[in-house]
């Protein structure tokens, strides 16, 4: 990639094309939640204080499950493969961390946050096209790289078996048909809220930060990339004018002012 160094960091988008990035994005507010976190020869586990959720970090990917018992048959589950950026697979995990103490009773109908958009309305506010077919309804971005494909058919059983395409599924790719890609899959009971927010940060049109060598060649020449040092000096920049602009503010006071509210005056 010419213009940048491996190790520069640098601001990329699409989120879809940038690659997994770091997994402390995703793990870091399980452990601030307290969720708990086992090593197995598999992969990390990690459970939430209820235990009704659980979170595998495993070989091929990030596998959510949840039940309305704490360790019982899960009532549904969310698949990430490894390869799906971190900050697509977070918006789902925080968001499913933040509705846990309620049972995401605050995101049902009547509570405060409940919403009747769902994923699809979600990215066609963002200008994605739509292509109804016989078994499945895609949505697909402007660009052409990026899908939420709806399962029209009726699910069952074997579905939370893998046996049968996932209700919903997220995925990107930049070659033809067959060619690699990374993918979310949903499984139909997975609550509307927590694939909307999924899909809203699939969408979203704000750059990532990654290292230079961490982006996957495949998708190089269609991100956009620019270098975050530049970012990181313009909000410098700002805080230095800010602060000087407090400073002389305070320069000016009158003295007598300044004595009268010594808590303002050691601002």
């Amino acid at each position: 990639m010419t213009g940048f160094a491996p190790t520069d960091r640098v601001l990329v988008s699409p989120v879809y094309l940038a690659g997994p990035g770091n997994s402390t994005v995703v793990t870091r507010p399980l452990h601030a939640a307290g969720w708990a976190e086992a090593r197995t020869p598999a992969g990390r586990m990690f459970s939430s204080p209820c235990l009704r959720a659980q979170i595998a970090d495993l070989p091929d990917g990030w596998t959510i499950s949840y039940a309305r018992e704490p360790l019982a048959v899960p009532d549904w589950t969310a698949h990430f493969t490894r390869d799906t950026p971190a900050e697509i697979v977070s918006a789902f995990t925080t968001t499913l961390v933040r509705g846990l103490p309620d049972d995401h009773r605050d995101h049902r109908p009547g509570g405060p946050h409940h919403t009747l958009a769902s994923p699809g309305d979600v990215l066609t506010v963002r200008g994605w096209r739509d292509d109804l077919g016989p078994l499945f309804r895609y949505q697909h971005a402007p660009d052409g790289h990026a899908y939420l494909r709806l399962n029209l058919g009726e699910a069952d059983h074997t579905e939370l078996e893998g046996e049968v395409c996932a209700a919903w599924t997220l995925y990107t790719r930049v070659e033809a048909a067959g060619g690699p890609r990374w993918y979310a899959d949903f499984t139909s009971r997975t609550p509307l809220h927590l694939i909307a927010a999924t899909a809203d940060a699939f969408s979203r049109p704000d750059p990532v930060r990654r290292k230079a060598r961490d982006l996957p060649e495949r998708h190089l020449p269609f991100l956009t990339i620019r270098s975050a040092a530049a970012r990181t000096q313009t909000h410098a920049a700002r805080a230095t004018a800010r602060s000087s602009a407090s400073v002389v503010s305070v320069a000016r006071t009158p003295a007598h002012l300044r004595l009268a509210n010594p808590t303002r005056s050691r601002r």
